[in-house]
């Protein structure tokens, strides 16, 4: 089942906003994220405790830290505002160089560019000390 709250729709609209880049606007759409995953927690734990059932989502509060952590705010604060919102259980990275990616992306948002998916690769690489984090070369995967 696919989701889209009334905040989902709001980013997504943000997303392809030009002044989605300066810092202000930065700060606002970490704020949305993290208020859309609050939107889902009670149906997310609900699942948790059913071991029948799984939640597969493309975002998370891991996205957010790869996303969202620029120098326009502070990470302490990201993780902070990220508190109540329930984290996976695990990760799976399905990788895919900045190159591949812009080919795929249909640049209509203002931060589909190769610099920005290039940082945020590398950010969720790092992910990969990290424990239930397992990684898959995506680059021969078409969609």
């Amino acid at each position: 089942m696919i989701s889209f709250s009334d905040i989902g729709k709001l980013i997504r609209v943000q997303l392809k906003n030009e002044e989605s880049t300066q810092d202000t606007n930065q700060q606002i759409l970490a704020l949305l994220f993290a208020a859309d995953r609050l939107t889902l927690k009670d149906r997310i734990l609900e699942v948790k405790g059913d071991v029948t059932k799984f939640i597969l989502s493309d975002r998370s509060f891991y996205s957010s830290i790869a996303y969202q952590d620029n120098p326009n705010i502070n990470l302490k604060w990201l993780r902070r505002v990220n508190d109540y919102t329930p984290k996976p259980d695990m990760m799976i990275l399905l990788d895919l160089d900045e190159d591949e990616a812009i080919k795929r992306c249909d640049e209509t948002e203002v931060f589909e560019t190769k610099e920005f998916l290039r940082r945020t690769r590398q950010k969720y690489l790092k992910f990969l000390e990290e424990e239930n984090t397992y990684y898959q070369n995506s680059s021969n995967i078409n969609f």
